[in-house]
């Protein structure tokens, strides 16, 4: 376990953390200024020239920000006298956040600009934070909802054809988040943020458990950052749901932590566990069949109650049930996982078969897997449960919150919901706790009853 102090306070006390780790690795936050708090939009002139950033530069933003834009940003900006190109990205109904769209907006861009400034949250925050990545220059966030983590993190979460991918991004100079903005987001923004957010437990288990079981990297300092706020967001659950001011700034530096958790060891793992495999799901899903997608915090904390069932369901079991023979004569062929794929994901099937081929082991290698499981059952879920949270808390704040706890409030499917229950995990080289149920062969028997529970 690290010993690391992560600092005290808020996402500004980690601007700058630079340090080795007992994990092995070096961890360094590489954004350079957070701001959140009332008025803080006021601070963007001076946050510009404290880093330097003096150059001509573009403000993005969509149709449904540019409002506030107009409102908000451009007069702070000119009265210090900065005049910016001025890009909104409009599309035939709402923008989706893809590889594909990153490029036309990278072609809407005049030439010479020497940063991108975007002011808006999850999708135009990946669609500007990959084209200024593509060009080699800095990009600043003027947050305007508390709707997910990728604001400070090094990724962007993008589709390509239609697959969900996570694209390596350079992370952005200056994180901006007014609250007074913030908490006048649509209200299923701010609770996609707390759906969010409450994932974290559960992905850093998964993380664990394929650490514990194949023995690939972890490290603890990211949950570290993540329980900061975490107790503050569950017992206040029914403010954030108010837009209490107090409750959208907690709500606001929790998600800036989980971006710097994920961008310290540079893999999305400590944010991102079986709980966000489902949400893809069904958002591939969405696009296949071309239906309006969810928002991605509303999706992820409906799958975030599904893992922690899951979780639940095999902690009652023992190191009795693990029937390694019968986990043999059940173990399934590339051919075999070939054919579900292709069954599951249509067009996309080559392309999600890719990572399915990546956890295929040969059945020498998984059985030494699931006898270190049998062996150390009871201590490896000692260890696990520091992670964990039960669900029904998480779904009692869910549900203070006002967010979506059945899949059906969000129009998705009874089939859309067992087929992510059973398949979503193979679309990533992920290991997590749908993987293990689906092992030890109790993941089958359960899907039908986790679908009639969670489906609504």
């Amino acid at each position: 376990m690290c010993s690391l102090k992560i600092p005290e306070g808020g996402p500004e006390k980690l601007v700058g953390l630079d340090f080795e780790c007992e994990c092995g690795r070096r961890h360094r936050v590489e954004v350079r200024h957070v701001s959140v708090g009332s008025g803080a939009i006021r601070n963007v002139p001076r946050v510009l020239g404290e880093l330097g950033l003096t150059g001509r530069f573009a403000v993005i933003c969509d149709k449904t920000i540019r409002p506030i834009a107009e409102r908000r940003l451009f007069p702070v900006l000119d009265g210090a006298g900065i005049r910016p190109e001025r890009i909104c990205f409009e599309k035939e109904g709402a923008v989706k956040a893809s590889v594909e769209n990153s490029d036309e907006l990278r072609s809407m861009l005049p030439a010479g600009l020497e940063f991108l400034m975007v002011m808006g949250s999850g999708t135009m925050n990946d669609l500007t934070k990959h084209a200024a990545t593509v060009l080699g220059i800095p990009c600043v966030v003027v947050a305007t909802a508390p709707s997910m983590n990728g604001y400070t993190s090094s990724i962007s979460a993008l589709s390509a054809g239609g697959f969900k991918t996570t694209q390596r991004a350079t992370p952005v100079a200056a994180v901006i988040a007014d609250i007074d903005i913030q908490k006048c987001a649509p209200i299923e923004m701010i609770r996609a943020g707390m759906g969010d957010l409450l994932s974290k437990n559960v992905c850093n288990a998964d993380w664990r458990l394929g650490n514990r079981l194949k023995n690939t990297y972890f490290c603890e300092v990211p949950q570290q950052m993540t329980r900061r706020q975490e107790r503050y967001y569950l017992e206040h659950a029914r403010e954030v749901g108010e837009r209490d001011t107090e409750a959208v700034r907690q709500l606001t530096e929790a998600i800036m932590n989980s971006g710097f958790s994920m961008a310290i060891v540079g893999e999305s793992s400590p944010s991102s566990g079986s709980e966000h495999l489902l949400s893809h799901y069904w958002e591939m899903q969405c696009e296949l069949h071309d239906r309006p997608t969810n928002l991605h915090g509303a999706q992820v904390g409906i799958g975030t109650l599904i893992a922690a069932e899951v979780y639940e369901r095999v902690r009652r079991k023992s190191a009795d049930d693990v029937d390694i023979e019968k986990a043999r004569r059940n173990y399934r062929t590339a051919e075999d996982w070939h054919a579900t794929v292709r069954k599951h994901y249509g067009v996309l099937a080559d392309k999600t078969f890719e990572e399915t081929t990546l956890k295929i082991v040969p059945w020498s290698v998984k059985e030494k897997e699931l006898r270190i499981l049998k062996s150390n059952w009871e201590e490896i879920w000692r260890d696990l449960g520091r992670f964990l949270r039960p669900r029904a808390e998480i779904e009692h704040a869910m549900k203070e919150a006002g967010c979506p706890t059945r899949t059906g409030e969000l129009n998705i499917s009874h089939e859309d919901t067992r087929n992510a229950i059973r398949y979503a995990r193979l679309q990533r080289n992920r290991y997590t706790i749908l993987d293990l149920a689906d092992e030890l062969g109790w993941l089958e028997g359960w899907g039908e009853e986790l679908t009639e529970e969670f489906a609504g």
